[in-house]
């Protein structure tokens, strides 16, 4: 599930460059091999509903994000007014290239730490505006909570059915169901892997990576990997990247309008990547 409005490196298990640790995952012992059953038109039923459920709440709140959206682009038109006035080039140049981001009704990751060649100006209208976007989702999230807690319940039913009737694939299949709905239980509101997957673009135009939902990530240059969610609930990921010569994890948060990834290699190294458009 992901908003409607749309709301950006890696594989070496040979060179023995692992994901980092998951300490629950050490206490429990190793993980339960998954196994594919046929999924029951119960469950099926139960997950529809709650999707829908919860779709109706993302669209409502993707029309806030829109509306917040539309307040940019008009802050940053203005302010592209001031620049050409100062005849500010530059600056006025990365300005547009925000505005006709937002104005088609896409986006991107925002602007890279610390370049100087952002005024200050520009920068406080983008914080203003990530900003907006966390009070407008969690204002929201306590409505999806309930619907949330309905889908637990029910599947919590489902199970004393499955195991009544000695349904071997319906409590595998659940398992399955429950190990996906933990990852977005305290923030439904926040899609899946949708928000994820697909391609994206580093903002210079160098590479192109695509998130699969096998958990690949293929580049257009020489190198692949892995990528999993740390924290689905505050949109967190990490992929182990791997190219010739160079070996380093990165640690990505994906934007609330949901076209910019922002991350940190291992090594403090920042990273962008924009959805592709």
């Amino acid at each position: 599930m992901k908003l409607s409005w749309s709301l950006a490196a890696l594989l070496v298990p040979h060179l023995l460059l692992a994901a980092p640790k998951d300490k629950e995952k050490d206490k429990k012992g190793p993980d339960v091999p998954e196994v594919k059953v046929p999924e029951p038109p119960e469950l099926l039923a139960a997950r529809q509903e709650y999707q829908a459920a919860v779709a109706l709440l993302q669209e409502k709140l993707a029309a806030a994000f829109k509306t917040r959206g539309q307040k940019y682009v008009a802050d940053l038109q203005a302010l592209e007014t001031q620049l050409a006035g100062a005849g500010q080039a530059d600056a006025l140049a990365l300005v547009r290239q925000e505005r006709e981001a937002y104005a088609g009704g896409q986006g991107d990751f925002g602007f890279a730490e610390g370049d100087k060649k952002v005024p200050p100006a520009v920068k406080e209208l983008r914080r203003s505006y990530e900003a907006d976007l966390a009070k407008l989702h969690a204002a929201a999230v306590p409505a999806a909570k309930p619907v949330a807690d309905k889908y637990a319940q029910k599947l919590g039913d489902l199970e004393r059915t499955f195991v009544a009737a000695r349904n071997a694939d319906g409590i595998l299949a659940l398992q399955k169901e429950r190990k996906d709905f933990q990852g977005v239980a305290t923030n439904p509101l926040y899609g899946g892997d949708e928000s994820i997957l697909g391609k994206w673009h580093a903002p210079d135009g160098h590479g192109t990576w695509t998130f699969e939902a096998d958990g690949k990530v293929r580049t257009n240059f020489r190198a692949e990997g892995n990528w999993k969610w740390l924290d689905r609930a505050k949109r967190t990921l990490f992929i182990d990247y791997y190219r010739p010569g160079t070996i380093k994890d990165v640690t990505f948060t994906v934007n609330l309008d949901g076209w910019g990834l922002v991350g940190k290699s291992v090594d403090g190294a920042p990273v962008y990547l924009n959805r592709a458009k």
